[in-house]
């Protein structure tokens, strides 16, 4: 009798699970999960008591709330020190301009940034200076770079030079983009982007093939022959360092421009002798004080 009940027990819970419905032992439902609603804004609520008219269409926002986040919302929504009740928004589309406050508000949660979705993001962000999101999307192109495909990186690019030229994020796009072949760079509307950013790519991309060529069956040479060739003999207070020969681009791998470290070295050692010999080889006779040399190497 015991498993005629057990056999029946599972039987009912077999057909819940397949149909959805209630299950009269269990007094539960299973149901399918349901795709997630994002909130449109069209109607307001005791906190959200701001109109937001965006090709005459409105949305409804919490002002205190999005003024946090940005300066430009603060300026045009408490313009003259009090809050306008009705706010027009120019010169953007509503379903771009309803897809970033879903990003930024939770409604009922924050709409995660995709790959489908970034580019209009950095767009909205940067014209409406949505710092918080701003971070969110380079956040999202530095983990998923490797991930993106040659149509999305200039999309990237393209959105993010017209609107944000000198954006950290541009040295990762313009990086990855020279890394392609010749014939995926040749397929790209190229004007449609600005010319020197073009050309900042085309720079990287011939630095990256003359490393290539230069370190291809002897990588890192530079740095073995500094661990090996590096003397260094005491006169007095002075140091002296020689016989460390560098190519330059292995230079740049060690002391890339913008190290704290290099810079010193570069004010630090303006007596030093530079020679830069025909095969594009490179000697340091690097001459400083003690109290110099701590802080630089």
């Amino acid at each position: 009798m015991k498993d005629n009940n057990n056999s029946s027990f599972s039987s009912t819970i077999r057909r819940s699970l397949r149909l959805g419905r209630k299950d009269p032992n269990t007094s539960s439902v299973v149901t399918a999960p349901q795709p997630l609603t994002y909130d449109d804004f069209s109607q307001p609520t005791a906190l959200r008591s701001c109109e937001l008219i965006c090709e005459g269409r409105s949305l409804w926002v919490n002002p205190g709330y999005i003024c946090e986040f940005s300066k430009y919302f603060t300026e045009i929504i408490y313009e003259g020190g009090t809050q306008a009740k009705s706010v027009a928004i120019n010169g953007v589309k509503f379903e771009q301009f309803l897809e970033l406050l879903r990003v930024l508000c939770y409604c009922p949660t924050r709409k995660p940034i995709t790959e489908a979705n970034i580019a209009i993001i950095i767009d909205m962000a940067c014209n409406f200076e949505v710092e918080p999101v701003m971070r969110r999307c380079e956040e999202f192109v530095a983990r998923r770079i490797g991930q993106l495909d040659r149509q999305r990186l200039f999309q990237l690019t393209k959105t993010l030079s017209q609107c944000d030229r000198y954006n950290s994020t541009m040295t990762l796009l313009v990086d990855k983009m020279a890394r392609m072949p010749d014939h995926d760079l040749s397929t790209m509307q190229f004007s449609q982007i600005p010319g020197d950013v073009v050309a900042d790519l085309y720079e990287v991309r011939r630095l990256q093939q003359k490393r290539g060529t230069k370190r291809d069956g002897n990588k890192f040479c530079c740095l073995i022959a500094k661990m090996n060739s590096s003397q260094k003999s005491q006169t007095g207070d002075e140091s002296r360092y020689t016989g460390i020969k560098f190519c330059s681009d292995c230079n740049n791998m060690l002391y890339p421009r913008e190290d704290k470290a290099a810079r010193t070295l570069m004010y630090a050692c303006r007596s030093c002798d530079y020679i830069e010999e025909s095969d594009n080889s490179c000697i340091y006779f690097n001459q400083v004080s003690s109290k110099t040399k701590d802080s630089v190497f």
